[in-house]
């Protein structure tokens, strides 16, 4: 038998599904952490895919893998939310939560065309809502 560690990451985008389970964005796939977006659709109106999530996967100065996935839709009440499995894990410590912090500023500031591309596809959108 396999054994790996809590925040092996087949748990991490298990637990990430499972949190946009309860936002109500029902995905029912793999993930795919490799920063692109992906559309997709929750309900039976496949050809109209208007939810959406793009994640990353790395690894933290000490080894400890970590999974920030920004999601959501474009129907209903245009909801964004952000899942950060290293928020609440018990296995990074301070100092790699804000070495992993900085470096998702580092990342929103490097794709800032990402966001824009969300503003250009939901004008509802707001900017700020997003990057907190």
């Amino acid at each position: 038998m396999d054994t790996y560690p809590i925040n092996h990451p087949v748990d991490l985008m298990t637990e990430c599904i499972a949190h946009m389970h309860a936002n109500g964005i029902f995905f029912d796939g793999c993930l795919k952490p490799d920063g692109e977006l992906h559309r997709f659709s929750r309900d039976y109106k496949k050809n109209q895919p208007d939810e959406w999530y793009r994640c990353y996967q790395d690894v933290s100065s000490k080894g400890n893998s970590y999974l920030n996935c920004y999601y959501g839709t474009w129907s209903g009440g245009q909801e964004t939310f952000i899942y950060n499995s290293y928020r609440a894990s018990r296995l990074i410590s301070n100092e790699e939560r804000a070495e992993i912090h900085a470096k998702e500023e580092h990342r929103k500031k490097h794709n800032e065309g990402f966001y824009k591309r969300i503003l250009v596809l939901n004008g509802s959108f707001r900017f700020g809502v997003f990057l907190e």
